[in-house]
């Protein structure tokens, strides 16, 4: 009579777990469904719209993942980004030049003599020609036009009296304003001003041999 009842408990016990697992199954089954209709739905919904409308959510979608990514416009290198001047620097706009002699390698010349002029814009551009003599140029062994031209920006330094002049080189060059209203280079500076520029001419880039006056052309 034990044995028997015992049996009957354990029937019962496994007709109650077999139970559960049916309903959990159930249960598993239903989720499972919901979850393969709403992807049947958003296949459905992305099938519906037109090529034109795919084409814009793919583009919001490529927008926003590349928002995290874009550097931030002052990092962008080649990038104009100009200052407007000064009332003090806008009495600096104009012409100036020397000439050097193509002894001196800052010119890249062969023989001869350059022309070096700056330009000055009131936009804060700063336009520098090298002009040579009717000579033939050499730049790392490939021959040159007789023009070397170069678009770079500039503002005044007011502490200093100096121009200052941003190379695309990503160095300065700041010209010293003489009590005759000339430009003259100071090397020092141009040197040594940073790091970027001791690391320029340390890599054998030349640099002026000595300071020349660049005199204002009057127009």
């Amino acid at each position: 009579m034990y044995l028997n009842l015992n049996k009957v408990g354990f029937f019962r016990i496994l007709s109650m777990s077999i139970c559960l697992g049916l309903v959990a199954c159930d249960s598993q089954d239903s989720i499972d469904q919901e979850h393969t209709a709403d992807s049947q739905n958003s296949l459905s919904k992305v099938e519906s719209e037109s090529p034109s409308q795919r084409a814009n959510s793919a583009k919001r979608l490529t927008e926003v993942a590349g928002q995290a990514t874009l550097p931030a416009a002052s990092e962008l290198k080649g990038v104009d980004q100009q200052t407007p001047l000064s009332a003090k620097a806008e009495s600096f706009v104009g012409r100036y030049h020397t000439q050097i002699s193509c002894a001196d390698r800052f010119v890249n010349c062969e023989k001869g003599n350059a022309e070096f002029i700056i330009n000055l814009l009131p936009d804060g551009t700063a336009h520098r020609n090298i002009v040579y003599m009717g000579k033939m140029t050499y730049e790392n062994n490939e021959i040159k036009p007789n023009r070397s031209y170069q678009k770079n920006t500039w503002v005044y330094d007011d502490v200093n009296h100096q121009i200052v002049i941003n190379r695309i080189e990503g160095i300065q060059f700041f010209y010293k304003v003489n009590v005759d209203g000339n430009l003259v280079m100071d090397l020092d500076r141009i040197l040594n001003s940073s790091e970027s520029n001791r690391l320029y001419f340390n890599q054998n880039n030349p640099a002026p041999e000595k300071a020349y006056v660049l005199t204002k052309l009057n127009n």
